[in-house]
């Protein structure tokens, strides 16, 4: 038996992601029950709900690249911490 679910969104939003999921041959509706079963097999939601701020992006586009920061123990770790941080 299926059941039918609503869910509010602005059109812009909608009309939006129309179009990108109509580009890779899925419905609202596909995408949403694709969502909706991925959330009952993983018991969780299959994409992380938080939007990184730029900081967060640059230091993951520097991970990306290999271009990290290295410490020999945890100390130093703490010590580039703490001389990092902005007190202002």
């Amino acid at each position: 038996m299926n059941t039918v679910v609503r869910a509010r969104i602005d059109q812009a939003t909608k009309d939006e992601a129309t179009v990108i999921l109509d580009t890779i041959g899925l419905t609202v509706s596909d995408a949403f029950r694709l969502m909706m079963r991925r959330i009952v097999a993983e018991k969780r939601l299959p994409f992380d709900p938080l939007v990184p701020n730029a900081t967060t992006l640059a230091a993951i586009d520097d991970a990306n690249r290999g271009d990290l920061d290295t410490v020999d123990s945890i100390e130093e770790m703490f010590a580039t911490l703490r001389d990092g941080r902005d007190d202002d």
